[in-house]
């Protein structure tokens, strides 16, 4: 079964279980919620899609903004969160 979550739509403050606090993204304005990748960047996520698997559960980003400070142009930033 694969669901789709658009943190987009829901209101700043709502706590989602299993996912977190939707807040307002630093980077674009849109709410989200604050997670980290397996390489420890913080990313605001958007979309994500859920589904479920026997064993266990598979969750990814569809939608996302890569927060940390840097010099780096928009279009690296996605490149390294994809790595």
């Amino acid at each position: 079964m694969l669901t789709t979550e658009d943190f987009t739509r829901m209101p700043e403050g709502l706590l989602v279980p299993l996912a977190g606090r939707v807040g307002r993204c630093p980077r674009c304005a849109r709410t989200g919620v604050e997670a980290r990748t397996e390489s420890g960047m913080a990313t605001y996520v958007h979309v994500q899609t859920s589904e479920v698997m026997c064993d266990g559960m598979l969750v990814e980003p569809q939608d996302c903004c890569v927060t940390f400070e840097s010099t780096l142009p928009a279009s690296l930033s996605l490149v390294l969160l994809r790595n």
